[in-house]
């Protein structure tokens, strides 16, 4: 055996226990598929993985174990990935992974980190679908009338927005592949048919579901995919929006802060570590003078760019809205605030 290696003699030897016939690999099962045939040279693919991968591990050509991998492979196409490994001739791999026993389905997480675990669900594509679903990471924000304003206009400014017009009660495994895919890239959101007081203003959307690019997020107007719902066809579609930053044309404006608006969003309260907030009282009417209206908007416009945000209270709608200040801060027509710090003052 030696002198192969060394080059001398004429010796020939085999593999022990296989005879000169088996030592051709047959061709692979999955053929033409979505399935990985997954090899030695391959495996760095496994370990550099961005994504959830299901393994299958097999020694006999069982058609049920076959046919179930190419299953989820074709139905999961652009969210997971599926491999298979051959432990009659991928002997490595699989005391790679102590893979004593086949027919065996392992998970391995997005997270390299972690380690793989045995599927020990049904052994369905659908179950197998549903249990990696719901491990999946996501980067979509649920996106509702209280949150709009900050999702759209201060979240990522310099990133396009994309919205789901979603008629379930779950986000989609795609849609969740495609977040993590383009992070960084593209901001994500979801308004789900239940809350008709925000779809209701997409008057460009007429069906759901409908994946929707901002274009004119005041307006809540945009660009309607119109294609396929399929991963490569939306990976062309979002890529032209994902490699070009918003050209903002900021614009002065004066907005009402009600209770809803400083609740759900991050403006003048505790979580605004951005803005400096400049609030106008108004004392005695129920809405804003266009006096008042214009003398602001004026003012705004000098400070565009600068983090300053203009606001105007009716303390009339709020009884309480004077304990949290003192007596004298109730003849104030101004008050700016720095919500995070909690400090303001009063003019």
């Amino acid at each position: 055996i030696f002198s192969q290696f060394f080059g001398g003699g004429s010796h020939h030897f085999h593999r022990g226990g296989r005879n000169q016939e088996e030592d051709e690999e047959p061709a692979s099962p999955f053929g033409n598929s979505d399935v990985i045939h997954l090899k030695m040279d391959s495996l760095k693919r496994l370990y550099r993985r961005q994504e959830i991968w299901f393994v299958f591990f097999y020694k006999k050509e069982e058609k049920d174990f076959i046919d179930l991998a190419k299953s989820l492979a074709e139905k999961s196409y652009g969210i997971f990935k599926v491999a298979a490994v051959n432990c009659k001739w991928d002997e490595e791999i699989c005391d790679e992974f102590s893979v004593r026993e086949t027919p065996l389905i392992l998970y391995f997480s997005e997270n390299t980190g972690k380690e793989e675990e045995v599927y020990r669900g049904k052994k369905k594509w659908e179950d197998i679908f549903s249990f990696g679903s719901k491990k999946m990471e996501s980067f979509v924000r649920i996106v509702n009338a209280g949150n709009y304003e900050d999702f759209s206009q201060h979240d990522n400014p310099t990133l396009h927005k994309v919205l789901l017009f979603n008629h379930r009660k779950f986000t989609p495994p795609l849609y969740k592949a495609l977040s993590k895919y383009f992070k960084g890239k593209l901001s994500f959101g979801e308004i789900r048919q239940s809350d008709q007081e925000l779809a209701s203003k997409f008057e460009d959307v007429k069906a759901y579901p409908a994946i929707f690019i901002l274009t004119e997020p005041e307006n809540h107007r945009g660009v309607i995919y119109d294609g396929p719902i399929k991963r490569d066809k939306l990976d062309v579609f979002l890529s032209q929006y994902a490699y070009q930053q918003v050209q903002k044309q900021l614009k002065p404006s004066v907005t009402e802060l009600t209770r809803e608006l400083y609740e759900k969003t991050k403006l003048c309260n505790d979580n605004d570590s951005k803005n400096i907030c400049v609030i106008f009282i108004e004392n005695n009417n129920l809405f804003l003078s266009e006096h008042d209206s214009a003398v602001l908007t004026s003012i705004s416009a000098k400070y565009v760019n600068d983090p300053f945000k203009f606001f105007y209270v009716i303390t009339n709608k709020y009884k309480n809205f004077w304990v949290s200040f003192t007596e004298q801060d109730k003849e104030s027509k101004f008050i700016i605030i720095k919500g995070k710090r909690r400090r303001y003052l009063s003019s």
